[in-house]
């Protein structure tokens, strides 16, 4: 660019050096040719700005930063059962199991197993390896009960009469009465079973009452006839059977 700018220049000065005659308007020209010149060297001097690309914009993101959440760990507390009203603590979770004692109310056990289907929980109780089973109906549970593993129930086993009571001490007392001779009789026994349904009381082969679960006395007065033989015989019972005590015998005279 700048080698045909000095070519222009060259022709033009030799074209302004060309006589014309004596006329004024050569000084005219010449003045012309020369202001020309002068403004196309004042261009060629001047640097030409080249198009430079503008930067790209570096974009910053700021990232949000909020209140971090808090962690919360849970308190871990000993999952306890506390009874509410007297609950027989079974074998295994259900009627069909085994009774190995009553818990009475107020009593609290540790929680070490659970069996959601019967609304049953396995207790741990001292001096035993195996848990024994409480239902939930009549007790609270506290602690975290959570934590509890669910348990598989135990092999049930077939039912079998309960073991027969033993005769702890019986007394008969001969009286009389305005009708006749009469007999006061008072029976009691060792409870040596866990899951009896019941006691019946025999008098001379005949059932004359029956009494609950757990009982080991009985007394009555009863009119009998002069040297009349007696019998009593305690017998226990459940769903499986019953088993009766050895026979007590006596007689007024």
């Amino acid at each position: 660019m700048r080698k045909l700018v000095l070519i222009f220049l060259c022709l033009l000065l030799t074209a302004c050096t060309i006589p014309l005659g004596e006329d004024s308007s050569n000084e005219d020209l010449n003045d012309q040719a020369a202001t020309l010149v002068a403004m196309t060297l004042s261009a060629i001097n001047t640097p030409t700005q080249e198009n430079t690309p503008l930067p790209t914009p570096t974009r910053v993101v700021t990232k949000e930063t909020g209140t971090p959440t808090p962690t919360i760990t849970p308190t871990y507390s000993v999952p306890m059962l506390r009874i509410n009203e007297p609950t027989n603590c079974r074998t295994g979770p259900g009627q069909t199991y085994d009774i190995l004692f009553t818990l009475n109310a107020g009593a609290t056990v540790e929680i070490i197993g659970q069996y959601p289907e019967n609304n049953f929980w396995a207790v741990k109780m001292q001096g035993r390896e195996e848990p024994c089973w409480a239902w939930g109906e009549y007790a609270t549970v506290s602690g975290s009960d959570w934590t509890v593993p669910t348990l598989n129930a135990p092999a049930t086993v077939t039912p079998s009469p309960p073991p027969a009571p033993g005769i702890a001490n019986w007394e008969y007392l001969c009286g009389y009465s305005g009708s006749g001779p009469n007999v006061t009789v008072t029976l009691e026994w060792t409870d040596r079973a866990s899951d009896e349904n019941g006691y019946r009381i025999y008098r001379n082969g005949e059932r004359i009452t029956e009494l609950p679960p757990n009982s080991n006395s009985y007394s009555e007065v009863v009119d009998v006839d002069s040297g009349e033989n007696m019998t009593y015989l305690i017998e226990v019972f459940n769903s499986a059977g019953a088993s009766s005590s050895s026979p007590i015998k006596f007689s007024c005279q």
